[in-house]
C-alpha cells in the first residue's frame, strides 16, 4: 500500500456515467474506493461531440470525486492528452481508455502511468482477439494476418477482402486518407478504414511499451497476450479485478422438482456467444426442464441485428425472459433467482466481473475457456469450463446439470469468498508506487498515432 495520498487521474474510455461494459463499471467502483482511501481522484474522458465540463460527485464517507469531460474533435487525441496532463499534473495517471495516447503523453511529461487492459483491443486491430473464423487469436499483430481479418469483419467484408487483396498497404492507407475527407461510402469507407487498423495498432503498442509505463493484466491469459505483442514482461503485472460483493443467498427450494434456471448477464453481442448457448439449449430433449434469464441490452445496430438472429434460432423462446438493462441491485436479484450463471463467450475475456458477482451470491457458473474465466472457475468444483463455441460440449454440460441437479448444489457449496474491490485497490496502490519509482526522468518520444 502506498504510504502517501495521491492525486490520481483515472482516464475513462467513455462517459463516467455509462453502464455499457465491465470496464466502465470497474472505473466507477475504482474511483469510489480510491477516494474512500484518501486519494484525490479525477475521472476524465474525451467526448468527440461534446463540450468541456466539470462536476463533483459524492461517493460516501464525506468523500468526493471530480468528473471532467473534454470535448475533442478531429481525432486530436494525443495533443489533447498532452494538454490535459500538462494542466493537471497528477501524481499518477491510470489509463482505462485512450491508453496509447496517455502513455505517450505521460512519458513526455515525466508523469507515472499505469494502463489497464480491459479488452483484447489493446493489442488486437479487430478489437476482440477473435479471428474471422470465430476462434480466439493467438497471433501477434502483423499486417499479413490482421488486415484480412479486419476487412472480413466489415459488412460485405469477405468479398471486399478478395477484391483488395492485390493492393499494397501503402495504397490502402492512401485511399483511406482520401475517403476520410468525403462523406461515408457504405461498405468501402469502413473496409478501407479497417484495412489500415493494423498499422495504427502497431503504433499504439509502441506507445504502450515506452519505458516507465506499467501495464496491468487482469488475468494470466491477458498478460500472455501483451507479452506476445512485444510488451516487455518487466512492465506487465497481473492484478485481478475485485468487486463489491452481493450478499450470499441460498439456492431456491425445489431444485430437481422444478426447471433449472440459467442466467446470462452481459452485452447482446456475437462475441459473447449467446448463439452458442441458445443453439445448445435447442438440442436438449426436454425444454420444460430449463429456463433462461438474459440481462443486457442490444445497444448498437450490429447488436440489434444480432438479437434478431438469436430470435430465429429454433427453440422454445417462451422459456427465455429478456430483462434488458438493469441497475446493479436488480442484476443481483436476477442472479440470486437463478441456479447457474452462464458466460458462453467466444472471444478473449480479459477477466469476467460477472463471474465474481455470481460467486458472491453463491451461484456456480458455466463459462468458456476464454482467458479470464480460467483464473476464476475451478472446473468441476465451483463451476464448469467449456471450449468456446463448441455447441455439443455446451449441450452436454447443460444436459448433465438438468439430469443431475445435485451437481449444482455441490458446486455452490464449494464457492469460497470472492476477491473484493478493497483487495484489488490494495494491490493497485502498490502498482502506483512501482510506476512512480520507475518514472524519474521525463522522456520526449513525440510519437504520432
Amino acid at each position: 500500500m502506498t504510504g502517501s495520498r495521491l492525486n490520481v487521474l483515472l482516464v475513462c474510455s467513455g462517459s463516467y456515467h455509462s453502464q455499457y461494459g465491465g470496464g466502465q463499471v470497474y472505473v466507477r467502483h475504482l474511483a469510489a474506493e480510491l477516494s474512500l482511501r484518501g486519494h484525490s481522484v479525477t475521472a476524465f474522458w474525451f467526448d468527440p461531440s461534446g463540450d468541456d465540463r466539470t462536476e463533483v460527485v459524492p461517493v460516501g464517507g464525506g468523500r468526493t470525486i471530480t468528473l471532467r469531460q473534454a470535448g475533442v474533435r478531429d481525432s486530436a487525441w494525443l495533443a489533447a492528452a498532452r494538454s490535459v496532463l500538462a494542466q493537471s499534473r497528477p501524481d499518477v495517471v491510470h489509463a482505462n481508455g485512450w491508453k496509447a495516447e496517455f502513455a505517450a503523453a505521460a512519458a513526455e511529461e515525466g508523469i507515472p502511468c499505469v494502463v489497464t487492459a480491459h479488452h483484447g483491443g489493446i493489442v488486437c486491430p479487430a478489437g476482440a482477439l477473435l479471428d474471422w473464423r470465430e476462434k480466439i487469436c493467438q497471433e501477434p499483430v502483423n499486417e499479413e494476418t490482421c488486415r484480412p481479418c479486419c476487412i472480413k469483419r466489415c459488412r460485405g467484408g469477405r468479398l471486399l477482402e478478395i477484391l483488395t487483396r492485390p493492393l499494397s498497404n501503402r495504397w490502402m492507407e492512401s485511399v483511406d486518407r482520401s475517403l476520410r475527407r468525403i462523406p461515408l461510402i457504405p461498405f468501402l469507407t469502413p473496409a478501407f478504414r479497417s484495412a489500415t487498423e493494423p498499422q495504427r495498432r502497431l503504433a499504439a503498442i509502441k506507445q504502450l511499451a515506452l519505458p516507465g509505463t506499467v501495464l496491468i493484466a487482469p488475468s494470466r491469459a491477458t498478460a500472455e497476450a501483451l507479452r506476445r505483442n512485444r510488451i516487455p514482461a518487466s512492465q506487465i503485472v497481473v492484478v485481478p479485478h475485485g468487486i463489491e460483493p452481493f450478499a450470499r443467498r441460498p439456492l431456491r427450494p425445489g431444485l430437481g422438482a422444478r426447471p433449472v434456471r440459467f442466467v446470462y448477464v452481459g452485452r447482446i453481442s456475437p462475441v459473447k456467444g449467446l448463439h452458442t448457448l441458445l443453439t445448445a439449449l435447442a438440442q436438449l430433449s426436454r425444454p420444460a426442464d430449463w429456463e433462461l434469464d438474459i440481462v443486457g441490452e442490444a445497444a448498437t445496430k450490429p447488436e440489434i441485428r444480432y438479437r434478431r438472429q438469436l430470435m430465429k434460432i429454433p427453440l422454445d423462446h417462451s422459456r427465455i425472459r429478456w430483462h434488458g438493462r438493469l441497475d446493479r441491485e436488480r442484476v443481483g436479484e436476477v442472479i440470486a433467482g437463478g441456479d447457474v450463471l452462464v458466460l458462453p463467450s467466444i472471444y478473449h475475456e480479459v477477466f469476467g466481473l460477472v463471474l465474481l458477482e455470481a460467486h458472491s451470491i453463491g451461484r456456480p457458473v458455466v463459462a468458456s475457456r476464454s482467458g479470464g474465466p480460467e483464473d476464476i472457475v475451478r472446473d468441476g468444483e465451483n463451476g464448469i469450463l467449456l471450449e468456446p463455441g463448441n455447441v455439443e460440449a455446451w449441450a452436454q454440460a447443460l444436459r448433465t446439470l438438468l439430469h443431475q441437479p445435485e451437481r449444482i448444489t455441490a458446486m455452490a457449496s464449494n464457492i469460497g469468498p470472492v476477491r473484493t474491490i478493497e483487495d484489488h485497490v490494495a494491490d493497485l496502490e502498490a502498482v502506483y508506487d512501482r510506476a512512480i519509482a520507475l518514472r524519474t526522468v521525463p522522456r520526449k518520444p513525440r510519437l504520432t498515432l
